[in-house]
């Protein structure tokens, strides 16, 4: 995968879509790209993009995460850096969170650390931080 295409792009649909919307077009495509209809390994990569985006925005909350790390990609101005060392790491969740001056929480999703993700904002005010962690080693205690 291009590494600035979102899980919207691999699935084909719009940010805004329903999770209706998301469901039909994800079972389209892994009827379509499933590896059992070829050999081909490109079809088995792709395959396993979709799995993966479907992962995320099949989860009400796990999508709200994933789109605020979208926006914060966007050029927005950050109120802090945090080390990964002191944000909280939720193992049922996968995700690191850290208190907001709002009082919400930035969150981030452990995968989002594997794809480079450096600004999280958080998802109730425009406040945002830049994060501070080697990407070779995200939940290394």
């Amino acid at each position: 995968t291009n590494e600035y295409e979102t899980h919207y792009d691999i699935l084909g649909v719009d940010k805004n879509d329903t999770i209706d919307i998301i469901s039909k077009q994800y079972k389209k495509l892994i009827l379509l790209y499933h590896p059992d209809k070829t050999d081909n390994q490109e079809y088995w990569q792709k395959f396993k993009d979709i799995q993966k985006a479907w992962e995320i925005l099949r989860d009400d909350s796990s999508r709200k995460v994933y789109d605020a790390s979208l926006l914060a990609q966007n050029n927005i101005a950050i109120s802090g850096e945090v080390d990964l060392d002191d944000m909280n790491f939720n193992e049922d969740a996968l995700t690191y969170s850290y208190p907001c001056r709002c009082g919400d929480e930035f969150k981030v999703l452990e995968d989002s650390l594997e794809k480079g993700v450096e600004i999280v904002q958080c998802p109730s005010c425009s406040f945002a931080i830049r994060l501070l962690y080697s990407s070779n080693n995200s939940n290394a205690d």
